[in-house]
C-alpha cells in the first residue's frame, strides 16, 4: 500500500535588488505571495496543483 501525503506551500518572490526596466515597474515592484498544495507518495511528489494568489 502507498502512503500519500497532503502539503501546502507558500512561495514568496520579493522584489529584485537590481534595477529593472521601467515600462516592466508592475511585474517587479511588489512582492508576490502564490499558494498551492502538492502530495508526496513514498518520498515522490507526485501531484501539485495550480498556483493561486
Amino acid at each position: 500500500m502507498q502512503s500519500m501525503d497532503t502539503y501546502a506551500a507558500t512561495v514568496t518572490v520579493d522584489v529584485p535588488t537590481f534595477q529593472r526596466e521601467l515600462k516592466d515597474k508592475d511585474l517587479w515592484s511588489k512582492p508576490v505571495n502564490a499558494k498551492f498544495h502538492f502530495k508526496l507518495a513514498n518520498g515522490k511528489l507526485t501531484e501539485v496543483s495550480q498556483a493561486s494568489r
